[in-house]
């Protein structure tokens, strides 16, 4: 063989060594499985959530009657945008009775401000869930309180707030009356007080109008395995009767299409939890078997209490008898995962356990027994015991179990008084059976206000002036009827309102009653016809003055908390032109609005005035009659003018 041949091999044969040890290596397939052992063959660990993030959406507003602390100051880039839209909701409309009431006149009135809507979208949010929403008024006008405002419904988009006005399609909506927390002890400075009015929150304000997708993505791709996923979850979680779609549909051998069945819309957070925790495996063989390990596990690493408990109630009703020998389990934390399996899955002998537990020592113990003895509807134990427990010497206590009712809207314990109905809606006013005093301002989902024991009255003498002497409350003896001077505000261009005197039984229920109430057709008690803020502020206000003999709670509300923080923070005036973002440069984010990080809100409580917690009372019947004798307020709660 030539000289020349040997070189070319050679040549060769090291051209393609160096090609192999240049080549990467491939990638590793994905895992099959994720997650603890003892999880793997659930849904969770064969797949991920895609869409459970929550989202932020934003829009321009326009909030009305305020009490001259608005501005006529529109930013030119927004005015006609407003214009349109308040046409467009029939402002101005002469065939509507509202030609006074033009765009025009609207924005130019002090008593109005145009302001900036923010709001989270929750996770898996179906058509109809509501979420609170932060408005603040624009840094570049002379606004300088939100304080009994009325925001006028408003789009709400992701980028909404882009100076550019560019076009994005709404995905929800926000309406609704302002809330400034009264409790601003800590807000000492005039700059900061300045800033606390001029942002406030609207409680169950956003409402979704565009259902996001939630898909499950498969680790790997496989249409046998995403079939099987999707009967099982079919399987587990039926579709109901005016659900349109099936929960779960097999898209591709990689994505499976999620929709949320109507009798979750109130905690979609549970039955993504659920669905995720499911094994996909099933039948009578495997359930209790597994549910046997499962309590192993809880035994020897208890820190997985809470996915040892999603899985026991996804696996169902054949899981209980491997459940029931933890209910005496030494260790309380193992005890109470069991029980709170076992009560999901509406074990009633569960029951007993959970009324001993009531009764510890430890108010933690005691609250978590009282939640779960709410769910066992048909035990006359539990509804004795509950009734013990809504009296609890700790707040907590009593207020836990008062949640867990009130989300089961149960008419045993809670008479309910919607004070305001559709785009008017207020607060609930919810009248508990309880001797113990105290008033309760819930700030969650809904707005509400809570009063235990309805007989409860004030300290006497009570001689109270509120907002300027608009406002004055009298009561000399503790038997004596209250006297309620209210005189309403007034601009300078308007005539000056009459100011009339009313008469109540001394109690706080009908004060609230009074402040709130508006004069109607349907209900034609008489009253001042206040928001949710003001009557809050007049409570507070009373409390402060020591004239409560009911204890004052606040339910800090989640968002109004950051709000709060934000407050602390100096806000930078920025002109549209001249913002990163603005005129010529392609958009300003959401995140450039200095909008406050948000944590999830509460969980289980009800979600709108007319929402999931009318489900049912404590024997399972359907509670559709929102106007039904015992929202009617008439029970001793009437206001009557003197003469």
């Amino acid at each position: 063989m030539s000289l020349a041949l040997w070189i070319g091999l050679v040549t060769l044969v090291g051209c393609e060594n160096n090609s192999t040890r240049q080549m990467p290596e491939a990638a590793p397939p994905p895992l099959p499985f994720t997650g603890p052992r003892f999880l793997h063959g659930t849904v969770g660990s064969m797949a991920k959530l895609r869409g459970y993030e929550p989202q932020l959406v934003s829009g321009w507003g326009l909030v009305v009657d305020l009490q001259g602390t608005g501005s006529s100051d529109v930013p030119e880039y927004l005015r006609r945008k407003l214009i349109n839209e308040m046409a467009r909701k029939g402002m101005g409309n002469p065939r509507l009775n509202a030609k006074q009431w033009s765009p025009r006149r609207v924005l130019s009135s002090r008593n109005t401000a145009v302001v900036a809507v923010y709001g989270l979208i929750p996770p898996g949010a179906v058509v109809g869930s509501t979420f609170d929403v932060w408005v603040t008024a624009l840094p570049q006008t002379q606004t300088t309180s939100l304080v009994g405002g009325r925001l006028f419904t408003a789009d709400l988009a992701i980028d909404g707030t882009n100076p550019n006005l560019s076009f994005s399609k709404p995905y929800a909506n926000a309406f609704g009356d302002t809330y400034v927390s009264p409790v601003v002890d800590d807000v000492r400075k005039e700059s900061l007080k300045y800033s606390h009015q001029r942002t406030a929150v609207i409680l169950s304000g956003g409402s979704v109008t565009m259902e996001r997708k939630l898909q499950l993505v498969l680790n790997q791709p496989s249409w046998a395995r995403s079939r099987r996923i999707a009967e099982r979850i079919n399987q587990v979680f039926e579709r109901g009767v005016s659900d349109r779609n099936q929960t779960a549909i097999a898209q591709t051998d990689l994505l499976i299409d999620i929709h949320v069945p109507k009798r979750f819309a109130g905690d979609v957070e549970k039955f993504l939890e659920l669905i995720q925790h499911l094994y996909v495996q099933g039948g009578v063989d495997f359930e209790p078997v597994q549910a046997a390990e499962l309590g192993d596990v809880l035994k020897n690493f208890p820190h997985q209490a809470e996915h040892v408990m999603l899985a026991w109630q996804s696996l169902g009703r054949t899981a209980l008898p491997p459940i029931r020998r933890y209910y005496a389990d030494e260790d309380i934390l193992v005890r109470m995962t069991a029980l709170e399996a076992g009560t999901y899955l509406e074990d009633g002998l569960a029951v007993e356990p959970l009324i001993m537990l009531a009764s510890s020592l430890d108010e933690d113990v005691r609250a978590r027994a009282g939640r779960l003895l709410v769910e066992h509807p048909r035990s006359a134990a539990a509804t004795n015991h509950i009734r013990h427990l809504l009296n609890d010497a700790s707040d907590k206590v009593a207020i836990t179990v008062y949640e867990a009712l009130a989300y089961k809207r149960d008419p045993l314990f809670i008479q309910r008084k919607l004070m305001g109905q559709g785009t008017e809606f207020k607060f609930m006013l919810d009248i508990v059976e309880a001797q113990r005093p105290r008033v309760y301002i819930g700030q969650g989902k809904t707005p509400r206000i809570v009063i235990f024991n309805s007989y409860a009255g004030f300290k006497t003498p009570v001689f109270a002036s509120l907002w300027d002497s608009r406002l004055l409350v009298k009561a000399m003896e503790p038997n004596d009827p209250m006297e309620v001077y209210y005189r309403p505000w007034t601009s300078d261009d308007e005539p000056v309102k009459e100011a009339r005197t009313y008469t109540i039984a001394p109690t706080v229920a009908n004060l609230i009653f009074l402040m709130a109430q508006k004069q109607t057709l349907q209900n034609p008690t008489d009253g001042l016809n206040l928001g949710y803020s003001s009557v809050v502020d007049a409570i507070y206000t009373l409390n402060k003055q020591d004239k409560l003999m009911n204890k004052l709670i606040f339910q800090e509300n989640p968002l109004a908390v950051q709000v709060a923080e934000a407050r602390k923070v100096e806000f930078t005036p920025t002109r549209p032109e001249t913002a990163p973002g603005g005129a010529g440069s392609g958009g300003q984010n959401d995140s450039n609005m200095d909008l406050p990080a948000v944590g999830p809100d509460d969980q289980r409580l009800p979600a709108a005035p007319t929402r999931s917690e009318f489900g049912s009372d404590r024997s399972g019947r359907s509670l559709e009659d929102e106007n039904s004798h015992e929202d009617s307020g008439q029970s001793g709660m009437g206001a009557v003018p003197l003469p």
